[in-house]
């Protein structure tokens, strides 16, 4: 800025000394021609770095040159003419001089336009030379910049590249929050059914307990009934025995009364034929005796058996009877035995169901607070990898100690609630 400011004020200068002297020549009479000084003012402000420069560049000393000859030859040949057409004038010796300083303020002029164009060209020298180092920075700068610009390019690509894997990581994220959200309300509705679970084992245990006590009477009224079975078959086996020696003994006193009745026929019949012997008149009265004593021996013989065979016929109907009502006390006995192991089996199958229903119960509280107890790792690994990135092992899920032991708690109390029924097998041969 400060050369050019400084070749401004110079063609300023030359061009105001160029109008002063040309002003002289007019009052003179005489004109410079005005081409000369446009080429040397169009060659002197030619600047660098301008559109034109570089085609007037070569030329510039050239035309420069051409302008002060001409300017010089145009001076030189108006003083020679004003020499030979006012030799006689009277202003020959004030013009003389007045061209004498002229010439030397030319010349003077000359000399700096000429040191000016020497300046100039090693000016333009060093503005080839600092056009060519900024061609070769130009270069460099631009292979720099395709070098970065491959570099953005690939910078822009592992931005992407992060981008969508933040992207990624955020839907990861949102999913997890969801699956946290789903898995806080599964907790809170697991902490529910556990309480509604809770519940329900204290009523299983209260019903348990009842049917327990309700199984334990009824074992009871079994054992009571199966010991008047027992003293029921007892009394049918002794009245079986007692009916039979009856039976032998109503045999034998019936052998005894056939026995008896004989005697008692020969008896009778010899003690009235001896009372109603006649006199030996045997031809008349014969066969009337005869009659008479078959009709009475008859009738003794049918009234005796009568009053003797009617003693052991009570005792056989009341045998019979007893007999009779044993086997309905032993029916009815048996029909309420039956009545009673239905009952009880009934029972045993609701203790059974209500005994798995108990186990499923704690199962799934255990296995609701083995899920609560996931949840809180989850939940800290989520609040883990808010602060650092890296991820942490998963531990599998796997039963609580309680829920180990749970199977032998479970049968003991299982075999304390519904212990195995040892006296099935005789109830099943009673019946």
């Amino acid at each position: 800025m400060s050369a050019t400011k400084s070749k401004k004020e110079l063609a300023d200068a030359g061009r105001r000394k160029l109008e002063a002297s040309e002003q002289e020549s007019e009052q003179l009479g005489d004109r410079p021609p005005s081409t000369s000084y446009a080429q040397l003012s169009g060659s002197y402000l030619g600047k660098p770095g301008h559109p034109a420069e570089g085609n007037s560049r070569a030329a510039g000393g050239e035309q420069t040159s051409t302008s002060y000859a001409q300017l010089s030859d145009s001076i030189l040949g108006r003083q020679s003419g004003q020499h030979q057409s006012k030799g006689n004038s009277n202003v020959a010796g004030h013009t003389a001089t007045s061209y004498g300083k002229d010439f030397s303020t030319l010349q003077q002029y000359i000399d700096d336009l000429t040191q000016e164009k020497f300046e100039l060209m090693r000016g333009l020298e060093q503005q080839r030379r600092l056009a060519e180092t900024l061609a070769a920075e130009n270069m460099a700068l631009t292979e720099d910049f395709n070098r970065q610009g491959a570099g953005f390019q690939d910078v822009k690509k592992l931005l992407e590249r992060y981008k969508a894997e933040i992207a990624a990581q955020q839907m990861a994220l949102q999913s997890v929050a969801a699956e946290r959200d789903a898995c806080r309300g599964g907790v809170t509705e697991s902490a529910e059914r556990i309480k509604a679970v809770a519940s329900e084992v204290v009523a299983l245990e209260e019903t348990v307990l009842k049917l327990r006590s309700a199984n334990l009477k009824l074992e009871r009224e079994t054992e009571q009934a199966k010991g008047a079975e027992r003293k029921a078959l007892h009394l049918l086996q002794t009245a079986s025995t007692d009916r039979g020696s009856l039976q032998a003994m109503i045999e034998a006193l019936q052998e005894e009364k056939r026995t008896l009745s004989a005697k008692l026929r020969r008896a009778t019949v010899g003690s009235h034929l001896q009372a109603e012997r006649p006199p030996r008149d045997a031809s008349t009265q014969t066969a009337a005796a005869a009659e008479v004593d078959t009709g009475r021996l008859t009738e003794v013989a049918a009234s005796a058996p009568e009053t003797q065979a009617s003693t052991p016929a009570p005792a056989a109907a009341a045998l019979v009877s007893d007999k009779r009502h044993m086997l309905g006390a032993l029916e009815a006995r048996l029909a309420q035995v039956a009545q009673l192991q239905a009952a009880n089996g009934e029972l045993r199958y609701k203790l059974e169901s209500m005994t798995q229903r108990f186990e499923l119960a704690v199962a799934q509280s255990s296995f609701a607070a083995a899920a609560a107890a996931a949840q809180a790792d989850g939940e800290g690994y989520v609040k883990s990898a808010n602060v650092t990135p890296q991820p942490m092992p998963r531990r599998p899920l796997r039963a609580p100690r309680e829920e180990q032991r749970s199977g032998g708690v479970l049968t003991w109390l299982a075999h304390l609630v519904a212990p195995p029924p040892p006296q099935r097998l005789t109830a099943r041969r009673l019946v």
